[in-house]
Order: C-alpha cells, then structure tokens, then sequence
C-alpha cells in the first residue's frame, strides 16, 4: 500500500470512507485533486485481490460485459436495462422475424394487398393450382402499366368477338373496388352459383368481376347451354405470377400502354417476358408518336409494328367522361376492337381484316 493509502487506512479517513461509499471527516487535511486520483488508482488495484477471496455470485449473461468498478459520485448511470430477452416480451426483430415465418408457412410469399386490380395494381389470377386454367383459346388483356386502358381495350375486343355471332365470356379479376367494368353491362344477373362472381349481360356478351375482397377460388363457371366461344380474361395490371403463366404460349395476349416515354419502355420489358407468346399492342391514345416516344420504343416494339401488330384505340371524350356503361362503345373503339380481333382470330370473315389495316399505324406512327 502506498504511504498515501496507509495513513488514511490508519486514521480511517479516506479508505474507510471513499472504499465503502462514506464522506470524508470535514476536521481532516483536503486532499487534492491529484491525491484523489491517485488514491482511486490503487483501489482498483487493490479490488480485484480483494474480490478474488469473496465466492463467486452468479451473474446473467447480459451483465458480463459490465464493469463492477464503482462510478465516481455525479457520474451517469451505466447500469444494463432489462434486456428483450429477459422475461416474455419478444424484441421488435424477434415479432418481425415470427410474422416472415407465419407468412412463409402460409405459403404466400408477400401479403396480399387490401386492394388489387384493374390497371392501378396487380391483379390476382383465381385458381393457380390448376395448370389448365388458361386455356389456349382465350384471349388475355394485360396492362404494360397504370392507367392503360385495359379493360376499355377487352370489352371492345368482346364486343367486336359478339358482333361475329360468338358467344362472348369476359371475365374481369380486378378487385371490385377498382373495377372498370362495375357499369358496362346493361343488365345485372346476380351472382354465380359460387357466390364469388357478379354476372352481368351485354347483348351477346356475357360479363363476371369479383364480388368481394377475397380471391376466388376458380373461374366463374356458366351453364352449359351458355358455353361461350370466345373467353375474354382482363387481367388488368397482372401480377409476376400472371406473367409466367402467360409465358408458356397457352393464350393470345393483347398489351395495353400509352404513346408515352414511359408507356413505351414498360411496353418493352412487358414484351420482353413474352417473348415465347403471340402479342398484340393496343395504343391508346392520338394517330402520331411524338419523336421522343418513337425514339424510346424498343426492338420488340419496333418488330410488331412493322408486323402491322400494333393497334391504334382512339381516345374518346364521352368515355373519359362517362366511363364504360351499357350503351354502345364510340365508332372509333369499335373499330380497334375489331381490328384486335381479326389480328387475334384469323377467322374473323376478310371484310373485318380489312377494316383491321385501317386502324394500324404506319411505320412513322400514323394511321393508314
């Protein structure tokens, strides 16, 4: 011990009191601040022979990494909080980590959202498990993104399929709340015998969309003296899986976009993951491209137009304004339908094809 320490140990002064948390006798000598320092120094020398003698008392885990060196008087207070660990409350990871695992176990890869469809989100397809559930002879109308216009585009296309004396089935997925199709039936039927699709009934046309937030578990199903000859799926803006689907070359597909910057590029990647199918485009929107579009258009893109497999769908006023109801669509959207027709079902009777060529842009963007 240092003679600093053995003087006070004597008169029990400073050991005594600062060792074991006293005060100082205010009738002895003031130590300076370097004596106060010093006599700390060695007390933490002299701690751990001390503790090395007393038994050993059973620490957490979480306190090991804590020094048992007594803070100086004032100092903040370093003492570990309770840990997550310690009692029944989960840390916030460990409630993330138990709602990832809920989910995997749920066999869904993400949470379905509250809303879906339409052009503004993806749009769930019914009945997944079953690999026959696109069949090869319908057609499917997809959105390249928000705000196309896909379901404008698919009832053309069933009223132009109607106008051929078939038997028209157009199913719409989208989530009722973003529904395009809610009032272009000009007679309401009910619902389906599932309960899951709202029926409706457009002259040779007939109509089913969802009827409540949750997914249907398959198709809506009509009765057999109804069996239509054209089914017409809109898909809206589709989901990733959709796209797969779509990829094995089981149906026609007609992509929807804007004559936009944007609209072109989205049109591209959208093609680009149907490259093994059969597509058509649907342009909605004026005749001419402006430079910038036509610059931005990629080379699938570019290949279906000088196929002639790009069709112009002309914007209307009434429409815009309207929406789609039961009455009939204007003359320059039936004719795309028309034209989409003919180019998706070589059947369609020749003076149809040749009201089909009208409505294809030229290779500068403009109408023939």
């Amino acid at each position: 011990m240092s003679p600093l320490l053995r003087d006070f140990d004597e008169a029990g002064a400073v050991t005594g009191g600062v060792a074991n948390g006293g005060d100082v006798d205010p009738d002895d000598r003031q130590l300076s601040v370097a004596e106060i320092q010093q006599a700390f120094r060695e007390l933490r020398v002299r701690r751990p022979r001390a503790a090395a003698t007393r038994p050993v008392a059973s620490t957490r885990l979480h306190e090991l990494s804590v020094s048992e060196n007594p803070a100086p008087v004032g100092a903040p207070d370093l003492t570990p909080r309770r840990s997550w660990s310690d009692g029944n409350s989960k840390a916030p990871w460990a409630r993330d980590n138990a709602r990832c695992e809920r989910w995997a176990d749920s066999g869904d890869r993400t949470p379905s959202r509250s809303e879906s469809g339409g052009d503004s989100a993806p749009a769930a397809v019914p009945g997944r498990g079953d690999s026959g559930a696109l069949a090869a002879d319908w057609i499917t109308v997809v959105a390249a993104h928000a705000g196309a216009g896909a379901s404008t585009v698919a009832l053309a296309i069933s009223d132009a399929a109607a106008a051929t004396d078939r038997r028209v089935h157009l199913v719409e997925t989208a989530h009722p709340r973003r529904s395009g199709l809610i009032a272009a039936a000009s007679a309401e039927l009910g619902t389906d015998a599932a309960g899951a699709w709202r029926r409706g009934s457009r002259d040779r046309v007939t109509i089913d969309r969802r009827v409540a937030d949750v997914e249907p578990d398959g198709w809506p199903v009509l009765p057999i003296n109804e069996e239509p000859a054209v089914t017409v799926l809109d898909l809206g803006l589709p989901a990733p899986d959709d796209l797969d689907r779509l990829a094995a070359g089981r149906t026609r597909t007609v992509v929807v976009c804007r004559p936009t910057v944007p609209g072109a590029r989205l049109t591209e990647h959208l093609l680009s993951q149907l490259a093994e199918q059969p597509v058509v485009v649907a342009v909605v929107g004026a005749a001419r491209w402006p430079q910038v579009v036509k610059a931005n258009a990629g080379p699938r893109f570019r290949d279906l137009r000088s196929q002639g497999r790009v069709v112009r769908v002309p914007i209307d006023r009434r429409l815009q304004t309207a929406g789609l109801t039961g009455d009939r669509l204007p003359k320059g959207v039936e004719a795309a339908g028309r034209s989409l027709v003919a180019l998706l079902m070589p059947a369609v009777p020749l003076r149809h094809r040749r009201r089909a060529a009208s409505s294809q842009p030229g290779a500068a963007g403009e109408a023939r």
